[in-house]
Formats: structure tokens, C-alpha cells, sequence
């Protein structure tokens, strides 16, 4: 008995389901606690771990696709959705990618256990006091920006008399994990 099925139904109940929403809401923000604490990650990681999201992704929609093939081919007709599709797709690959980096920091804060702690000073870029304060800096060349308390200070004031100093220790992959940031008087 071949039945035809005309609703992809799991896949309807998955997106508009609150619990995978809030998973990946606890998942964002494991991953923006602990990649903060993380310095020099090499850029090719991104590209990597979106690239594999991606490819999950289209593995997981063309599974779907095999199993409800008329009902997609029907879908695909329309322009609109297509076009979503393929945003959400981009979307979620760019999404889930970032949860890669939880086990990725969490193994860096493991393999720094053995190595001494650094003391960098670098140079202060920019700083936002908005809702959320930010301070920008330099750190072996690269520019980075991490959430850090600054209300007390001025924002000229702060750029152009003080450094961000850091205590890093040097872990995998030649990145660093910082273990404590602080302002200085140049």
C-alpha cells in the first residue's frame, strides 16, 4: 500500500516548535559566554564549521525532500518560498555554526590548565557605552571587541589615556583564553 503524503508535518511542527527555539536561545548564549573569553581563533574555522552546518542542513532537508518529494516539488514552484528556503537555510547554517564553538572553547579552556598566564597590554580602539558597553582593542594585530564594564570612565578619556591589559593563557590552535581584563594609566 504506497500512501501519499501531503503535509510535511514533523518538519512544520519542528520550526514553529517553542522548545527548539528556546534550546538554541541556551545554545546562544553558552556560546556568547564562552566565546568571549577566547582571542586569535583562526579565521578559517568559520568558514569550516559553516560549511558543515550547511551540508547537515541540505543532507536533513533533502532526507524531507525524499520523503514527501510531491508535496516539495509543489512547494518549490513558488518563488516565494523558495527564496525563504534558501534565507532560512543561510540562516540557520550561520546560526548553528556558532554552536560548534562551545566544545571548541570549552576544549581551549582545557588545554590552557598547563600554560602560564600572559600579560599583554594593548591599545584601546573604541569604546560603546550604550545599553551595553564594549570596549575595542588590539591584541597581536588583530582588532577584537569584548563586553566590559566602563560606565565609570569617560569615552575620550578612556581611549586615549588607558590600556586594556590581559592576563591570556596561550592554548590550541594558537589561541589564547583570557583570564582577566583590566584598565591601566598608560
Amino acid at each position: 500500500m504506497n500512501l501519499k503524503r501531503n503535509k510535511d508535518l514533523y518538519f512544520e511542527n519542528l520550526l514553529n516548535s517553542k522548545y527548539m527555539y528556546l534550546i538554541m536561545l541556551i545554545l546562544v548564549v553558552l556560546y556568547l559566554y564562552g566565546d568571549d573569553k577566547v582571542l586569535n581563533l583562526p579565521k578559517s574555522f568559520f568558514m569550516i564549521k559553516f560549511c558543515i552546518s550547511l551540508i547537515i542542513l541540505i543532507i536533513l532537508l533533502y532526507t524531507r525532500f525524499k520523503k514527501f518529494e510531491d508535496y516539495y516539488r509543489r512547494k518549490f514552484k513558488d518563488k516565494v518560498y523558495l527564496f525563504s528556503l534558501i534565507v532560512g537555510l543561510l540562516l540557520f547554517s550561520f546560526i548553528f555554526q556558532s554552536f560548534f564553538n562551545i566544545p571548541i572553547n570549552y576544549l581551549i579552556k582545557y588545554s590552557t590548565k598547563k600554560n602560564n598566564i600572559e600579560t599583554f597590554d594593548c591599545d584601546i580602539t573604541n569604546a560603546v557605552t550604550t545599553n551595553i558597553d564594549k570596549i575595542h582593542f588590539k591584541f597581536l594585530n588583530e582588532k577584537y571587541s569584548r563586553y566590559y564594564n566602563i560606565n565609570d570612565y569617560e569615552r575620550e578619556d578612556l581611549i586615549k589615556n588607558y590600556k586594556l591589559v590581559l592576563k591570556v593563557q596561550p592554548s590550541i590552535f594558537n589561541t589564547y583564553y583570557i583570564n582577566e581584563m583590566t584598565l591601566e594609566k598608560k
